[in-house]
Order: structure tokens, then sequence, then C-alpha cells
């Protein structure tokens, strides 16, 4: 069983401004999209976990309403890139792991979504692990913690297996928000 509290309070001394994500720079940073598989074995394309949510995200998708929210999380991701978040509202540590940091997006009472991304710098900079619609349908928030708890854990390991060969990352990487 984890502290949560122990691993609340880590995350919060260690605190947004410590992101690269809200260190501004005049150069864009490389952020890449992890590919690969799962913890279970599926192929994962972080991308691909943004638009899938884009068509899953509001009751009624139009293509302009799944364009609309692909660009926020894009545009969302554009100024991480350049250090431009601010704030609990869009950026935190990740509790349950130092290496990883919570992008938030949040759509209505019902509709908050998560990316969680690496900073290991390098090449590259920054690493998108994992992008989900927070489930919060239970209203429960020991069962909703649990269920984010599992999408944290998922974004980890995928840190630890992509580590060793840069998450699939090169120099023209045709996996980086903007290649």
């Amino acid at each position: 069983m984890s502290d949560r509290g122990g691993e609340r309070m880590q995350a919060a001394r260690r605190g947004a401004s410590a992101s690269l994500s809200a260190q501004p720079s005049d150069t864009p940073r490389a952020f890449h999209y992890f590919v690969g598989q799962s913890s279970s074995g599926v192929a994962v394309d972080v991308y691909q976990e943004i638009v899938a949510a884009a068509w899953t995200s509001r009751r009624r998708v139009t293509s302009h309403a799944a364009a609309a929210f692909a660009g926020d999380v894009l545009g969302r991701m554009r100024a991480a890139a350049v250090g431009g978040l601010r704030g609990a509202d869009e950026l935190e540590p990740v509790r349950r792991n130092p290496l990883l940091w919570e992008i938030k997006w949040k759509m209505g009472s019902a509709r908050d979504h998560r990316l969680y991304h690496s900073e290991p710098g390098g090449g590259p900079d920054m690493v998108a692990l994992r992008f989900h619609l927070k489930d919060v349908s239970s209203g429960e928030a020991a069962t909703i913690e649990a269920a984010q708890e599992v999408e944290m854990d998922e974004a980890g390991w995928r840190y630890g297996d992509g580590v060793t060969n840069r998450w699939g990352h090169s120099k023209s990487c045709a996996h980086c928000l903007d290649p």
C-alpha cells in the first residue's frame, strides 16, 4: 500500500516551477510522442491516444469539435515546449513518480483529461507518455484516485520501457510534436 500523504508532500515540494514546462525558452524543446507497447503488450502511439480522446471527449462529437479538442491539446503541448505553462490548473508533478509531470485539461464537470510526460532532456527534451480521460464517473474520491494511479503507473512503465532507446526519438523525428 502506498503512502499517499507522503507522495503528495514530495510532489508538492518539487513544485510545478521545477518543470521545463514552466521555464520559458526562446527555442521550443523537442516534445516526443511515446510509440511502443503498453505494460500489457498492446501497441501504443500517444498521438493516437490524443486523436481517440478527441473523438470520445463529448457526447455529440462533430469533426469540428474533435479538431478543436485536438488543437487545444497540441496547443498546450506547444506551450509546454517553450515553458509557457503556469499554475496547478495546467501542470503539476506526478505524486507516484518523481520523473513524471501531469498536464491537465478540464472540459466540463465530468471531462478531465491528463497527459503524463517526462523531461529527460538531451534528445528528446520531453516525452509524452500517456494521454487519457480521467474517470470521475463514480463520484467517489477513493475510486477516482485508484483509477488515476493505474494511469500514472502505466506512464511510469512506458518511461522505463523507452529510456534505453530514448523512446525511439531521432534527430529528424516523425514522432515529435513539431519535427
